[in-house]
This record gives C-alpha cells, sequence and structure tokens, in this order.
C-alpha cells in the first residue's frame, strides 16, 4: 500500500472500512456464552498516548491495540467480569500514515476475536499533536462479582477490585500469576536501543548494523512490552474456583504498577500487611539476562516496574488444595500479616527489607 495521510483519505471513508470490517467479525462470532448467564454488567476503559504510554519510535499499531485490549480485559476480570464486548476511539493527527489506522484496526480485530469479545465499534478523531487511543470493555459479571457490583458502580477495578467477602487475615496466602518484571525489561531494552539509534543518527552514522537493531535475543521482554497477551488461563481458573467455591473467601487484584506498588493500595484498602519472599519472586530467565546486561537490581523490575497485567491473589492456606486446577499459573511469595507490620520483604540474602 502506498503512503496515504488520514488527510487524504479521510475520516469518513476510514470509519466506513471499520463498519465492514465490524460486519465481517460479527458474522464470525455468532453467539456469546457470556449471554446465557447473565448477571449484571460492568465496564473498563483504558487510554494511552503517544509520548507518555508507548512511544511510536518503537511501538508498532497492532501491538498496541493487543496491549490495550488486555489492560483493558484485565481490569473486567478483576471486577469477576467475562469480557464480552470492545468498542474503541483513536484520535491521530492528519499527517500520520492510513496503514498505521489500519494496523490498530487489524490489531484489535485480532485481538478480540482470539479471546471471543465482539468489536462493537471502533471510531476515529481528529489530535493536534499525539496520537492516542482509548479502549473500553463491557461484560457479564459473575454470580460472585454480581454479590458487590453495587459497590463497585463509581469506582475502578483498581478500586474495589474483589467481592464482599471479608478481608484477608494473617497468615493467609500471598500469590502471584505468571512472570513479573518481563515487560520493564522489554522497555529497558527498547529504551537503551532508541538512544543507539538517536546518537548514531546525530553523529549521521550510515553503518546499518548500528541503526538496525538487534532485538532477537530479547524477543520474549520485548514482547511483553509491546503486545502482552491476556491471562485466559487464569481467568478460566479461577472462574471454575469460584463457580464451584462460591463462599471462598478469596480476593484479587490486577498488577499494572509494579507488585510493591499494588501491595501498597491493598494493605491500606483491606487493612492488613505484607511479607513476601524476594527468592520468591516469580523472574523469568530472559528478565534476569537483561538486568545483569545493564547491571540492574532485576527485583526491582518486579516491584517497580510494571505494566505486567498479571494477578496478584489471596486465599487462606487451609484452601489452597482447591488451586489444583490451577496449578502452574501461579507461585506463592507470602503471607498477610498484621496492618501495623506494613510490607516486608524477605531479601535473598536472608535479610529483611521494607
Amino acid at each position: 500500500m502506498s503512503f496515504q495521510t488520514i488527510q487524504e483519505v479521510g475520516a469518513d471513508q476510514l470509519r466506513e472500512g471499520f463498519r465492514e470490517s465490524l460486519q465481517a467479525q460479527r458474522a464470525g462470532i455468532k453467539s456469546l456464552a457470556s449471554n446465557n448467564q447473565r448477571h449484571g454488567l460492568t465496564s473498563s476503559t483504558v487510554f494511552f498516548q503517544d509520548g507518555v504510554h508507548f512511544d511510536l519510535t518503537y511501538q508498532p499499531m497492532q501491538g498496541l491495540a493487543q496491549k490495550a485490549f488486555t489492560a483493558a480485559w484485565s481490569e473486567l476480570v478483576a471486577k469477576h467480569a467475562q469480557p464480552s464486548h470492545v468498542s474503541s476511539v483513536i484520535a491521530a493527527p492528519n499527517h500520520l500514515s492510513v496503514e498505521l489506522i489500519h494496523q490498530w484496526m487489524e490489531g484489535l480485530i485480532e485481538a478480540s476475536t482470539r479471546s471471543g469479545c465482539l468489536l462493537d465499534s471502533m471510531d476515529l478523531q481528529p489530535a493536534s499533536t499525539a496520537l492516542s487511543v482509548a479502549l473500553t470493555t463491557i461484560g457479564s459479571l459473575s454470580p460472585v462479582g454480581h454479590e458487590s457490583a453495587s459497590s463497585r458502580e463509581s469506582a475502578s477495578s483498581q478500586d474495589h477490585p474483589t467481592h464482599d467477602h471479608p478481608s484477608p487475615k494473617p497468615g493467609d496466602v500471598l500469590c502471584v500469576t505468571g512472570e513479573l518484571g518481563a515487560a520493564f525489561a522489554g522497555l529497558r531494552v527498547l529504551l537503551r536501543e532508541k538512544k543507539i539509534w538517536q546518537e548514531a543518527t546525530q553523529a549521521q552514522l550510515q553503518l546499518e548494523q548500528t541503526l538496525q537493531p538487534d532485538l532477537e535475543p530479547y524477543q520474549v521482554v520485548v514482547a511483553k512490552q509491546l503486545a502482552p497477551m491476556p491471562n485466559q488461563a487464569y481467568a478460566d481458573a479461577m472462574s471454575s474456583l469460584l463457580d464451584q467455591h462460591p463462599t471462598l473467601r478469596f480476593h484479587h487484584a490486577l498488577l499494572k504498577n509494579g507488585l510493591h506498588n499494588e501491595l501498597q493500595t491493598l494493605a491500606s484498602r483491606w487493612n492488613c500487611g505484607f511479607e513476601f519472599y524476594e527468592s520468591a519472586l516469580p523472574i523469568s530467565l530472559e528478565t534476569r539476562q537483561v538486568a545483569d546486561e545493564l547491571e540492574e537490581d532485576v527485583s526491582r523490575y518486579a516491584l517497580l516496574g510494571g505494566e505486567d497485567y498479571e494477578f496478584v491473589f489471596i486465599i487462606p492456606e487451609s484452601e489452597t488444595s482447591k488451586l489444583k486446577n490451577a496449578e502452574g499459573l501461579f507461585n506463592v511469595i507470602g503471607r498477610v500479616s498484621h496492618h501495623k507490620d506494613g510490607i516486608l520483604m524477605h531479601a535473598a540474602n536472608e535479610e529483611s527489607a521494607q
């Protein structure tokens, strides 16, 4: 496709392309299982702006669509909801390539279809400078989530991520899903390569090897930063667990701002403390290799990095046998403690750091 600006093609023609794509996707998804047992609706909206939340220098638009979808989808899962519908708005300056808009559309269709969500609408709006995108997911609350839907009506999933069972108690098990710090490791790599590219450009170097970074060794962490996938396996396992044990004292929240930041929020909300072990943090070999290469503390990636889009959950130790169907999806990293104890990390060298 030859380069065309949005101004040349026109927003109306692009919107018509959106409608045609939506009709084609709707024909491919004839029904949604979540519609069979609807107990209530909830929604989540995420917003990303170039220069703030992403950098078009290295962020592919298809990957950005996947990332935005994963962020909004995960927030609904944190509300005990089953995502079913998606809508999006993209605001773009007229000088940007139409191809970028098409890549966003293709990426969003692919992401939503993969997760069985209907893409209800896509709109294009003008922007004076930076490109920005907003994405809203709508879903039906599970019976567990519906119990406290009214109390969450005016708050986000991060404000009220769990249902109305009693707060966690000292001794409850603290668990996290997936691997932590990979997205931040990917960001560190991309920022380093961008700096090298900028320095080479400023020096007017024409060395192709310098201007074309080799990201092959960093595929895992770069993908986690640019196009993270939703943790469908965890969502399915927890939905099944709570269907079978609706009175289980279970709490979970989305990890998107780093483990330490999320634990601080949860400790304040639930009037409790946490203690966990640095050696128990699930950090991949690829993430450790990046930290070693950059001579940085890999634990800080997990604690402060953010954008993991994994989950932290708490369950009584006596109930952990009920997690058999979720084996391999999570790691136990610590326990709930008393509020006065704050948040305590037992460092890998056997010392304690607060």
